[in-house]
């Protein structure tokens, strides 16, 4: 309920007066009292009222011919209209509430009761005044967002936008400031008392509230300038031009201040209400969007000069290679012309072949994009110094499934920086050097085999003979030493175990395979027996 609410009863009756101030002693409703119609009119024009108590004993007309004109004249239905009858008239109760009161409650008060159905009319006008507060903050805000982010020039659309808030908030001056990162100079872009404040710079060393704002990055509401140490040495300042108090609200962007929407009142602002700060905060952050849009605008349009700018100058440049036209259409080369900026200006008909794209595709394509990303540096050395290649330079395009490598070599051509690339599709010989590398390879491979495995046959033939001569004489040796007491069965024993390892290691090298090697003494290696024989015999811990 509101400090400000003040009900007005109707009546020449002390004793109902006496009742009504009763009741409401406990609440924060002031009451005011007048016993003649005119005067009632004329005392809700002149106060805030939010409650009219109309007595049913002024009689049935004046009651209905009040209620009338008190609804007329409350287009917004800023109030309530309670009727005080004295006993229950069911036809009286219905032509009341047809003359819009808004409710009929017993003259015989009871003070409790009484003061719930004041109250809850009270809450009744409250929340519908905050809902016809919010509906119309909706559309304000709809008509500026439109505004902002519609067409025009932004500055005449922020000019409207201070005027929408200076009208909605009764500010003296709403102005829109931008500000430098180093907080030291503004510029007001747009300022509701006069549309022709475009670009106003401002020294903010002589609007502290401005840094305030900009440093702690929140909105700022000063009541009473005069009663503010933030403005004691720019007061006569602002006394010169008539402000009482300010409110300034943050144009964010990037987690940045850019700006902020200034508003300057003539007379004190107590207070600000939240949908008050809320509105207005809204619009700064609608604010920040179109100056971020008005930037990408500005942006493209540069871009689009930009643009026009480099096709005019290809334009320029084909018209300079017309002489060699017919020269690079009849190559049997595939040729293509770059402009300075690696733009293919030109492509001949065996070029647009080779890159397997059209030719109205390939004019005005950045030529780096075609090659793969790993080859991207290798173009750039080439097309950077064309004239220094002494060698082509072998580039893949297209897909894996259908990869392409082209052969290509630069060369400058006229004064305008353009450069001509002559391509050579080498796929072919490409492939056909890779198949005669690895044809080589797998002769070289199979010459190794051939060479181990016939010195192995050899090496097994050679140490066979000899072995089988002293295994047959370590079994005699054996068979004769078997009577002979305390004989060294044991040495006899070793020579023959041995001598069947090194049988086995002979069967093994008589039987390789492949040329596998394995690690043996620091870097050397040694053929692997027991990876690449077929008997798949393994050898003992001691093979190495």
């Amino acid at each position: 309920m509101q400090d400000d609410s003040q009900v007005l009863l109707v009546t020449k009756d002390d004793a109902l007066v006496a009742d009504v101030n009763a009741a409401l002693d406990s609440t924060d409703l002031r009451m005011q009292r007048t016993d003649d119609p005119v005067n009632a009119m004329k005392s809700m024009r002149e106060e805030i009222t939010r409650l009219v108590l109309l007595d049913a004993k002024l009689g049935e007309k004046t009651l209905l011919d009040m209620c009338n004109e008190l609804r007329r004249s409350d287009s917004g239905s800023r109030i309530a209209i309670l009727a005080l009858v004295t006993d229950v008239d069911d036809d009286l109760a219905a032509a009341l509430l047809n003359s819009c009161a808004d409710d009929v409650v017993f003259r015989k008060i009871k003070p409790y009761r009484f003061r719930i159905r004041v109250t809850s009319q009270i809450r009744r006008l409250e929340t519908t005044h905050d809902l016809a507060l919010k509906v119309k903050d909706s559309d304000t805000l709809i008509d500026i967002t439109s505004r902002l982010v519609g067409a025009g020039e932004l500055s005449d659309n922020l000019f409207a936008i201070t005027g929408l808030l200076s009208a909605e908030l009764d500010v003296a001056r709403c102005s829109v400031v931008l500000v430098r990162p180093e907080v030291d100079y503004g510029l007001v872009i747009a300022s509701s008392d006069d549309p022709l404040v475009r670009d106003l710079p401002i020294d903010l060393r002589r609007y502290p509230e401005i840094q305030r704002v900009v440093k702690e990055q929140k909105p700022l509401v000063v009541s009473d300038v005069t009663d503010s140490k933030l403005h004691e040495e720019v007061l006569p300042s602002l006394r010169s031009v008539e402000v009482a108090s300010v409110a300034l609200f943050p144009i964010v962007r990037n987690e940045d201040v850019i700006g902020v929407i200034f508003l300057r009142f003539a007379k004190i602002r107590s207070s600000f209400q939240d949908r008050e700060l809320v509105f207005c905060q809204t619009v700064a952050n609608a604010t920040a969007i179109a100056l971020r849009n008005n930037e990408i605008l500005e942006s493209l349009r540069a871009k689009t000069q930009e643009v026009v700018q480099v096709q005019n100058q290809a334009e320029s440049q084909l018209r300079a290679l017309a002489p060699y036209e017919g020269f690079f259409r009849g190559s049997v080369d595939g040729m293509i012309v770059l402009s300075d900026t690696g733009v293919v200006l030109f492509a001949n008909p065996k070029g647009v072949a080779m890159l397997g794209m059209p030719e109205s595709s390939i004019r005005g394509y950045l030529f780096s994009e075609m090659v793969t990303p790993g080859e991207r540096r290798q173009l750039e050395a080439l097309t950077l110094n064309p004239d220094q290649q002494s060698r082509a330079v072998d580039f893949t395009f297209g897909a894996e499934e259908s990869e392409l490598i082209i052969a290509i070599s630069a060369g400058g051509l006229g004064e305008d920086g353009m450069t001509l690339l002559t391509m050579r599709d080498v796929t072919e010989e490409r492939i056909t050097a890779r198949r005669l590398i690895d044809a080589q390879a797998r002769i070289i491979e199979h010459e190794k085999k051939s060479a181990m495995m016939e010195v192995a046959g050899g090496a097994a033939h050679e140490l066979n003979q000899p072995l089988t001569s002293v295994m047959a004489s370590t079994t005699m040796l054996r068979r004769l030493m078997t009577n002979i007491k305390d004989s060294p069965l044991r040495l006899v024993e070793t020579i023959e175990k041995e001598s069947e390892r090194m049988a086995s290691i002979i069967r093994r090298l008589s039987k390789l395979t492949e040329y596998t090697t394995k690690t043996y003494v620091g870097k050397a290696r040694i053929i692997d027996l027991n990876a690449v024989s077929d008997d798949g015999e393994s050898g003992t811990e001691n093979d190495q």
